[in-house]
């Protein structure tokens, strides 16, 4: 499997990340005033197999996912799992081309006209171009001039054609000369990227460094891994000029592939809850009570509050693959016990219920040996 890695970096000599925030929708972001580092960051994280000495979990619909990031690398654990190719543009070059042409007002409207051409085509994407009162034969230049393609070499000597008639055109050039320059000597072998003028990004706030990520045997599925640099963007929030270069991972993207693949280990717990609590009377204060001392046990737990027959309860962790269901009605309340029921086999067991609690946590722990995403042969 094959995977594109689209984007656009301004990589300088300075290397060494500074810090940077993880959220847990899968995105990494570093923030600081000399970015020299962070898009060389950016880019690596995509691009390099490395070993890892920082992680941070994410939980992610039934899966927990490892991903991992170096202060220097910041690779991905997921996306090491495929072949890349890197795509490199600049999006200040557009932004410089469109001056040239007399429509830098209309700019941040055409780079989300054109930022649709892989979806709808060039035909169509022309026709909402002269929508916006542009005319065919600047449409027709603008289509002409990002479908320049060709090798590294080939698709830089054709932007040269267009050096000297904007500053911003030229300092986008000279950017992107240094990306092709420098991947090189980051060690990305150089049949692993090229240049391409289709990556325009949508939002008006990318100022520099764009890029998308794409499989070739999934193309339907869009971009898994994308974002780029803002130079402006926390002046939202703050006085204070905070440049920042971010990417986010498309974990529901990724994780169907993933799945189809065969590289997610189905032998994991990956429910919600490892104890489905089923109190069998009215009043819940014994089944709140034995989940709290579950989750303080470091077991999750989930307390059934729903008025249902029996069946459905159960039918509802068999559903959602809930590996232990709890079982506390007036008897057990009484003789102070709880009956714990093993969905994998059917056993049964009455415990008391710090008992129940060291037998639930020491069954996860030996069937969580596995990692979450196995190699393949």
């Amino acid at each position: 499997m094959k995977l594109l890695l689209l984007s656009a970096v301004v990589i300088q000599k300075s290397f060494g990340c500074q810090g940077f925030n993880t959220a847990y929708s899968g995105s990494h972001t570093c923030l600081g005033q000399d970015l020299k580092c962070h898009d060389v960051s950016c880019i690596l994280y995509m691009c390099t197999t490395t070993e890892f000495d920082r992680k941070i979990t994410h939980t992610y619909n039934t899966y927990n996912v490892t991903v991992f990031f170096s202060e220097q690398s910041c690779s991905s654990r997921l996306l090491s799992l495929f072949d890349r190719h890197i795509f490199n543009y600049n999006r200040k070059i557009l932004t410089g081309f469109y001056e040239m042409q007399g429509l830098s007002a209309q700019s941040g409207e055409i780079m989300r006209t054109v930022d649709k051409l892989d979806k709808i085509g060039p035909e169509k994407v022309q026709a909402l171009l002269v929508e916006q009162g542009i005319s065919q034969a600047a449409a027709q230049e603008i289509l002409r001039f990002i479908a320049i393609t060709g090798s590294n070499a080939q698709v830089l000597a054709a932007l040269e054609a267009y050096r000297g008639r904007n500053q911003v055109f030229d300092q986008g050039l000279e950017e992107l000369g240094l990306v092709v320059k420098y991947l090189a000597s980051f060690g990305v072998p150089e049949d692993h990227f090229a240049v391409d003028l289709t990556i325009a990004r949508g939002l008006d706030y990318y100022t520099g460094t764009v890029y998308e990520t794409v499989m070739l045997d999934h193309p339907e599925i869009g971009s898994i891994c994308s974002g780029g640099r803002y130079d402006n963007l926390a002046e939202y929030y703050t006085d204070k000029k905070l440049p920042g270069v971010g990417i986010s991972i498309g974990l529901t993207r990724l994780f169907y592939v993933l799945g189809e693949q065969g590289y997610l280990n189905d032998g994991l717990v990956t429910s919600p809850a490892d104890v489905l609590v089923l109190p069998m009377t009215e009043d819940l204060t014994a089944a709140i009570s034995f989940a709290t001392q579950l989750r303080q046990g470091g077991v999750r737990a989930q307390v059934y509050g729903e008025q249902k027959k029996f069946k459905g309860k159960m039918s509802y962790a068999d559903k959602l693959g809930i590996p232990y269901v709890a079982f506390l009605g007036e008897d057990e309340i009484a003789q102070g016990v709880v009956k714990i029921k093993d969905m994998a086999t059917g056993e049964q067991q009455t415990l008391s219920p710090a008992q129940a609690v060291d037998t639930v946590a020491a069954a996860l722990a030996q069937r969580a040996q596995g990692k979450p995403i196995r190699e393949k042969d």
